[in-house]
């Protein structure tokens, strides 16, 4: 993880820029923890393990909602409270983060309509991650509750020194095309040309006799049914997806401030349809990136990635990160990378 200097401020974050630096003054080094995974004569031994190897920070939390609230309502934080705690007592601090793209288990069978849905129209279940729809109402409820359920517990902890939001947003896919929005995607076409007319003037809907008559008429694009669609109508799209990430995030965000003004939000990102010089990370501290070098071995997806890192400042690969820059997770194939 890399250098950046003085902490956090409270300016008007509208003036911001994605090449602003990151609030840091210390270089943290560390790694993703993931005690849940462990057994306890394991986890014994990890705090100072962690210590011998330089390390001052984990990142935690980020795949275990169902640990954390098992079944709904009764958030069991305890766990984690200790694994905090041991690490805090080797000088090893802690990032947490919001379990949201890991729904658990009853939360989808309650509510099936918080899935997403592909452009096949099939929808997604449990049993991987990024099921549900962050558009969807209903787990933006659930994301606020978890989100300020953990806040409100570790608000004192003095070990806990951040958090990033989510995990990944749009890693998976970005896409979906779920009735909230298909509901949602109207609201924000409503918004931005306030009638129709407008609407088919900017999207050009004379060719191909393309045009709509209200609102209501108009769906989120599919490629292929039968063959290309509107491109306007897809750059609206991809920007609706853009949106519906920030106000997913700007949840979440607005209640950790809340909470504990002292911490510093991240999120880890990178990913298709996110518009990272807009919004998204005007409202964070720093945009972090995961580094996977071994997940192929074509050299050129990896320069490609590495160059759109240094599109900006608030990006850099794991061996070039200046100032303002979160290198987050690196496989221990790539250590001898991160600890350039």
């Amino acid at each position: 993880m890399t250098k950046s200097r003085s902490a956090r401020t409270t300016h008007d974050r509208t003036r911001l820029t994605h090449r602003r630096p990151g609030p840091f003054d210390k270089f943290w080094f560390g790694a993703a923890y993931y005690p849940e995974h462990w057994e306890e004569r394991v986890r014994a031994k990890d705090a100072q393990r962690m210590a011998d190897a330089g390390f001052n920070v984990v990142r935690m939390a980020e795949f275990a909602w169902d640990r954390m609230e098992p079944v709904e309502g009764r958030y069991e934080f305890a766990f984690f409270e200790k694994a905090i705690a041991s690490l805090g007592e080797k000088g090893v601090h802690t990032i947490l983060c919001t379990p949201t793209a890991t729904p658990p288990r009853w939360l989808t069978k309650k509510h099936p309509e918080t899935l997403r849905v592909d452009d096949k129209g099939l929808a997604m279940q449990h049993g991987s991650r990024q099921h549900c729809c962050h558009s969807n109402p209903v787990f933006r409820q659930y994301s606020r509750a978890i989100t300020a359920a953990m806040a409100s517990y570790f608000a004192k902890d003095a070990n806990v020194i951040g958090w990033q939001t989510d995990n990944e947003i749009y890693c998976e896919f970005s896409e979906c095309h779920c009735e909230s929005c298909q509901k949602g995607f109207r609201e924000y076409l409503r918004a931005k040309y306030e009638t129709i007319d407008k609407l088919n003037r900017a999207w050009g809907t004379a060719f191909w006799a393309l045009s709509f008559h209200s609102f209501e008429e108009v769906r989120t694009p599919l490629l292929g049914r039968p063959t290309s669609a509107n491109p306007s109508q897809r750059l609206d799209y991809y920007r609706f997806l853009s949106h519906v990430a920030v106000a997913f995030q700007r949840d979440q965000i607005e209640i950790l401030r809340a909470a504990q003004p002292k911490w510093f939000i991240m999120h880890n990102g990178l990913h298709s349809h996110v518009d990272y010089r807009g919004q998204f990370t005007k409202d964070l501290d720093v945009l972090g990136v995961d580094v996977y070098p071994m997940f192929t071995r074509d050299s050129r997806i990896g320069s490609t990635r590495q160059g759109r890192c240094r599109g900006t400042s608030s990006f850099r690969s794991s061996s070039q990160a200046p100032e303002g820059t979160w290198v987050i997770s690196c496989p221990p194939r790539s250590r001898a990378r991160c600890e350039r």
